[in-house]
């Protein structure tokens, strides 16, 4: 088998990552497959410190790079400096891989960049003049991945050419498996749950959990702990998983909750992003029936698959009777659970990493500079 040497980008620290995933206190599947191009026998390299746009030496250049959205300039330049180190460079998301693709228009730059995109490209008013250099930047690419349809879609048109291809994210089950306590869906407390750092509305949620008279626990940041309507229903409002700098709570402290609830709720604005897509892992891997905001980036029909309830962005009353539902409706509301649990088995990490490596492989070996 080819055994490559590959630079791994990430806007988050993915050494912590990697040790609190051996310490089993986080999902792998927030490794994105890297922990088993590893353990296959690649040699991994992790860049992951995200540092914002410094370039003392030219105002117009990085004037230029804000009008581009291109981003973590930095850490990109870190990759270049060792580039003739690696065979491939893998970003896990696209803010740290454009400044890279944009010198990849260079000869001199032969080395291929294989990219997972979580969002469609920022776009505004002067996309026609963005979207131009855009294809300048993606102009000798032949691969680029995306975890959802809306931004493949999104990637083929504005560049004119299908090179974008969707790959559906894994649950590490066996995380948690491990991590809960009742392995079977098992409700100890008549309870709803949301919990989420971007992009939540949680104004509409408190408001319907008030109508409903259904008791709710909430996981979210401390600042935005404010747009909850503060209630007797509200159990307790907890901060995420992650605050800045340090770990606030960990995913032990959140199974406990859990693994009890009758239900989770993911409530968003209304989005043209990936966001609650790690919210809708947690509920494969825990097993739990979901409510959640409409979202076009999402590619897990809930309804269709039969594990949770679809609700218009800021339909306090559809969150209600979304809510009242699954309360008044438990033994349809428990199967959805374990039709979750049932497909995060199917949508495992382990396979994830399994499409990256054979796409990884098949870019090195097919990839030309043109």
């Amino acid at each position: 088998m080819t055994k490559l040497n590959i630079a791994v980008l990430n806007n988050y620290d993915l050494g912590k990552v990697e040790n609190e995933v051996s310490r089993h206190e986080v999902p792998n599947h927030l490794l994105f497959g890297t922990d088993y191009l590893r353990k296959i026998g690649h040699t991994i390299t992790n860049f992951s410190v995200a540092s914002k746009l410094k370039d003392k030496n030219s105002f117009l250049r990085g004037a230029f790079y804000s009008f581009v959205h291109l981003e973590n300039i930095e850490l990109q330049k870190s990759v270049l400096k060792r580039i003739n180190e690696f065979d491939l460079i893998y970003c896990l998301c696209g803010g740290v891989s454009e400044w890279l693709y944009f010198q990849s228009m260079r000869k001199k730059f032969k080395k291929p960049i294989l990219t997972i995109y979580h969002h469609p490209l920022p776009n505004g008013k002067l996309d026609p003049i963005r979207n131009f250099l855009r294809k300048r930047i993606f102009i000798h690419q032949t691969k680029i991945l995306s975890l959802a349809n809306h931004t493949a879609k999104s990637f083929n048109l504005m560049l004119e050419k299908k090179i974008t291809q969707p790959i559906s994210w894994g649950v590490d089950h066996d995380f948690y498996k491990r991590i809960t306590p009742c392995l079977n869906n098992v409700n100890g407390e008549e309870i709803v749950l949301t919990c989420g750092r971007t992009s939540r509305d949680l104004t509409t949620f408190s408001k319907a959990i008030k109508i409903a008279s259904v008791k709710a626990h909430v996981i979210c940041p401390k600042e935005e702990a404010h747009r909850l309507v503060q209630d007797d229903n509200l159990i307790s409002v907890d901060q995420t998983t992650y605050s800045t700098d340090k770990k606030i709570n960990t995913y032990q402290k959140m199974a406990d909750l859990m693994h009890k609830v009758r239900v989770i709720g993911i409530p968003l604005e209304k989005q043209s992003t990936l966001a609650g897509l790690t919210s809708l892992m947690d509920c494969l891997g825990f097993g739990k029936p979901v409510i959640m905001t409409r979202n076009p980036c999402i590619d897990l029909d809930i309804e269709n698959l039969g594990i949770g309830t679809w609700v218009d962005p800021y339909d306090v009353d559809g969150w209600t009777r979304a809510i009242k539902w699954h309360f008044e409706n438990i033994e349809q509301s428990n199967r959805m659970g374990l039709k979750a649990k049932a497909l995060g088995k199917r949508l495992s990490a382990e396979s994830f990493g399994k499409k990256i490596n054979s796409l990884i492989i098949e870019h090195y070996q097919d990839w030309k500079f043109n």
